[in-house]
């Protein structure tokens, strides 16, 4: 509920939404396994994924730390955590492309 009332004030440059079709989904980077999750959430719920983008990430981490998974936490949640829903999303995504 926070982040859907968040989401929904006014932000930098003063957009708001008045779209209540506003649907809030977990995903954390550092978890290969929560990227599967939400992938698989979405090709289960969604007929079809007209847009997908990549835009989260983390940089200059004051001191080494690692993902969940064991891989070096920028290059995890930047690389791998993005890397990974676009192969789990991409072949419905290909799917329903026009043939030209």
């Amino acid at each position: 509920k926070a982040v859907e009332t968040e989401i929904k004030q006014s932000g930098l440059g003063n957009y708001t939404t008045t779209n209540n079709n506003l649907v809030i989904k977990e995903l954390d980077l550092n978890s290969l396994k929560s990227v599967k999750k939400l992938g698989e959430e979405l090709l289960k719920e969604e007929k079809h994924i007209d847009l997908l983008i990549c835009n989260a990430g983390i940089m200059a981490l004051p001191n080494y730390e690692t993902t969940k998974d064991g891989f070096e936490k920028q290059f995890g949640v930047n690389v791998h955590g993005h890397f990974y829903l676009i192969q789990l999303l991409l072949p419905k995504m290909q799917a329903q492309a026009p043939t030209p």
